[in-house]
């Protein structure tokens, strides 16, 4: 298990990756594909697959926990676990943030640095996979595609930046803060009110830009026209098939997420990286 580690720069360097201990990881994968109607002019076929993956540390070196700013790793525990304070909301009073002072939850404070750190789930999710089908009529196909994941929990670092509470002061405010934020007319929200030059502490590392890494995407949708043989003959062609295509057409997200995309790399991190982007495409195919 190779983890980024710090070390004295007067190296000349200021982190060394080394061997730091050992993880267990358990799962299985299960494909199913098949026909479903077939008839003279029709061709029905559909596929889906899903993956299912456990991991946990199991041993570290000293036996420590490795602390890092918004994850820990911890012998038991998933590899990418997140730690850090968790969000309460929003005092409706003062439109201040609110978190939680321990891990009973039962008392808040406006006051981070008062606040210890909690487990609040992993980036791991419980299943992923995808599915899809394709329907044949005489020269006509279609064919749709969704890929999609369950569970596990994804930190959006930008939104830090983004969504911040005019703590980032050159920032723009998004669309989403505008709407959302504490003012007198919006006392029951879980967004900060919004002041130039914050202080406080409302874009610290907590929950409050944790969210549910749940999403389901329409990946692909395609429609094409497969030429009858017998105008090809001449033209000394085997097959011509002209198609359309649409890549990322739509995301099915968690109602809690706050972004574009919540496909994110084993991390669980989105920091800035581009969202899928939705791409059309025309073509032909040719066999001879």
């Amino acid at each position: 298990m190779l983890f980024e580690l710090p070390i004295s720069q007067v190296t000349g360097l200021s982190k060394v990756y080394q061997n730091i201990g050992s993880m267990r990881n358990r799962g299985v994968e299960i494909g199913l594909n098949g026909t479903i109607l077939q008839t003279k002019g029709w061709t029905w076929t559909a596929y889906a697959n899903v993956t299912l993956n456990q991991n946990r540390v199991t041993k570290l070196s000293g036996g420590k926990p490795i602390e890092g700013t918004y994850t820990i790793q911890q012998e038991g525990y998933p590899l990418r676990q997140f730690y850090m304070v968790e969000y309460a909301g929003v005092d409706p009073n003062t439109g201040n943030p609110l978190w939680y002072k321990n891990a009973s939850g039962d008392e808040t404070t406006t006051n981070w640095n008062e606040c210890e750190k909690r487990y609040l789930g992993s980036a791991d999710p419980k299943a992923y996979g995808g599915f899809g089908t394709r329907v044949q009529w005489k020269n006509f196909d279609f064919s749709a595609d969704f890929n999609y994941r369950l569970g596990g929990k994804v930190y959006a670092v930008s939104n830090r930046f983004f969504n911040a509470a005019g703590s980032q002061g050159n920032v723009t405010p998004t669309t989403y803060l505008y709407e959302n934020a504490w003012t007198e007319n919006n006392r029951y929200t879980d967004v900060p009110k919004y002041v130039y030059g914050n202080t406080t502490g409302e874009n610290n590392h907590s929950s409050r830009f944790l969210y549910s890494g749940n999403f389901l995407r329409v990946k692909n949708l395609q429609l094409g026209y497969t030429l009858p043989k017998g105008l090809l003959k001449k033209a000394l062609i085997d097959n011509m098939r002209i198609y359309v295509s649409v890549d990322n057409i739509y995301t099915f997200k968690a109602k809690d997420f706050v972004g574009y995309d919540p496909e994110t790399y084993t991390s669980g991190l989105i920091s800035f990286q581009y969202p899928s982007t939705r791409t059309f495409l025309a073509g032909i195919t040719l066999g001879f």
